[in-house]
């Protein structure tokens, strides 16, 4: 792609590039879309799956909450088993085996007295204001009386008689909560005359610790062996009864059913008002079906994989761009780079053309020809100086060049350089300062590219210094390198193009003096492929120090 960037131009680029982003963005939202619809219809089917959960569940507590009233208070009637007979004792005793809730039965006949009416209870789950009786108790059904209990009882549901309830249904409160049920036979049809009455108790708080939790376990089985639904209770408060409580989730299903233990339908026309009936809230919470953990796993793995790619098409063509942009920007580069060179290679030319044009002629006297003489050494030297950075630079290009190393004076370097230089120096009146200190470590260079560092460093500061004609020079040592300094009070390099002086066909804001773009790119690399440390430090309008820093022989 990056090959095709630059056939657009810089416009048809941005277009490409945001059609692109366009067409990854339209991609990300039609996956967010498919995979919100996969995760909505698999939150659906949990959906269903949980309100078939949770109608299960009330299904089974309506089912077992009304089982004794419907069908052992009915059986007994029914079937006419009277307590006196003895025979109550088989039909409590199922249903003390087989519905955990109720904690007492108790039956009389008429005319009842506090001391006639018998309790019947479960003999590891007595009652604490029920007495212990005497002699064996009768496994698995304790009968046994407590006539303070039975006083309450009996002036309660004589109320209930009074006006001809079939049912007496009422809280009751002895040591904790109790509901109350109990079914009152007549010997006439206009319920005037009452026969005999059987009845349970529940205690609510028993219920709330355990019957509930016991249910909802078995549910939980028939359920699914897998325990995919998760069910809670919550009562009238909405506090846990069951399960960890708690709303909120969207896949969840709850129902409410009355705190009943008997068919609320037989006070639906008459309530009593000592009764009250609370409502509790039975939830199923889909959290660990399978396919709601599948499809949201799926639907993350998915979305991340698409985002990735996305991400990366959009990070591509963001690199292709860019290097189609730095292509972009090296052939502009490299074209002022060979219009620089043109400019620079036709100058001197033309100079040393006129000057042997002028010799030729034989119009210059002896004292004219030797000022022409050192104008043609310059331009050759000038020229010279170009041809050798254009060769140096097809030498850094070329990683595979070999320097040839070997001990190397400093003070040798700047000396020549300085010379080849001087008749520049003088011509633009500079004024030259060298400080190189005798004995300065030897440094182990190729001298070659140690002159032509030194000479295109000695260029720029000539090339760019306006007003203020200053050149120094200075050596120093160090414990393991050797530091050549070479400062300008020039027009100077503004700190946001420090970082690019040193690439290769950069040229500054002064580039209208000439100058090729490899003179600093050729002494950084001269100076890394030595081993050393090259450092500029510039100001605008102050000047230029460049440092460079070679390691000891």
């Amino acid at each position: 792609m990056t090959r095709f960037l630059p056939l657009f131009g810089r416009r048809g680029s941005r277009w490409l590039v945001a059609a692109v982003c366009a067409s990854a963005a339209v991609l990300v939202w039609i996956g967010y879309r498919a995979i919100s619809e996969w995760e909505q219809a698999a939150a659906q089917v949990a959906s269903r799956r949980a309100e078939a959960a949770v109608n299960l569940l009330i299904a089974a507590l309506a089912r077992d909450m009304r089982g004794v009233q419907q069908l052992i208070l009915t059986s007994v009637e029914r079937d006419g088993i009277a307590e006196a007979s003895g025979e109550l004792v088989r039909p409590i005793g199922n249903a003390l085996a087989r519905y955990p809730y109720p904690e007492v039965f108790f039956a009389w006949r008429d005319p009842p007295t506090p001391e006639s009416v018998r309790f019947y209870s479960r003999p590891e789950r007595r009652p604490p204001w029920l007495t212990q009786p005497s002699g064996d108790p009768m496994f698995p059904v304790v009968a046994s009386r407590e006539p303070a209990m039975a006083r309450q009882l009996l002036r309660r549901i004589d109320k209930d008689c009074a006006e001809g309830r079939r049912f007496s249904v009422f809280d009751f409160t002895a040591d904790a909560p109790y509901q109350v049920i109990a079914l009152v036979s007549y010997t006439d049809p206009l319920r005037e005359q009452p026969s005999s009455v059987v009845g349970f108790m529940v205690n609510l708080n028993w219920a709330r610790e355990h019957y509930f939790s016991d249910l909802v376990d078995q549910v939980a089985r028939i359920e699914g062996g897998d325990r995919a639904v998760e069910f809670s209770i919550l009562d009238d408060a909405n506090r846990a009864v069951v399960g960890p409580g708690g709303r909120g989730q969207t896949s969840e299903s709850e129902q409410r059913f009355p705190l009943a233990f008997f068919d609320p339908l037989i006070v639906a026309v008459d309530p009593p008002p000592d009764l009250q009936i609370t409502s509790w809230t039975a939830i199923a919470n889909p959290a660990h079906d399978p396919t709601l953990a599948a499809a949201e796993s799926g639907a993350r793995r998915t979305l991340a994989v698409g985002a990735v790619m996305a991400l990366a098409l959009t990070i591509g063509l963001w690199l292709s761009l860019e290097a189609g942009r730095a292509s972009e920007t090296l052939a502009d580069m490299r074209a002022d780079f060979v219009s620089a060179v043109t400019h620079e290679l036709k100058t001197p030319i033309a100079n040393m053309r006129a000057i042997h044009e002028t010799l030729a002629s034989g119009r210059v006297t002896t004292e004219t020809s030797r000022e022409y003489a050192e104008m043609g050494i310059r331009e050759a030297t000038r020229l010279t100086r170009l041809v050798d950075n254009l060769l140096a630079y097809a030498r850094i290009t070329d990683v595979a060049h070999a320097y040839a190393f070997e001990a190397v004076a400093l003070e040798a370097i700047v000396d020549r350089s300085v010379k080849e230089f001087a008749p520049n120096l003088a011509d633009g009146d500079f004024d030259v300062h060298v400080d190189m200190p005798d004995g300065l470590p030897l440094v182990k260079a190729d001298p070659t590219a140690l002159n032509l560092m030194l000479n295109n460093l000695l260029d720029n500061a000539i090339r760019y210094s306006k007003e203020r004609r200053h050149l120094a020079i200075t050596g120093r040592a160090t414990e393991h390198m050797v530091t050549l300094e070479v400062a300008d009070q020039g027009v100077g390099i503004s700190e946001e193009n420090l970082e690019s002086v040193t690439r290769k066909f950069w040229r500054g804001p002064e580039s209208h003096k000439g100058g090729s773009g490899l003179g600093l790119a050729i002494v950084d690399r001269i100076v890394a492929d030595h081993g050393g440390k090259l450092d500029i430090r510039s100001k605008v309008g102050v000047g230029t120090t460049v440092i460079v820093s070679l390691p000891r022989t």
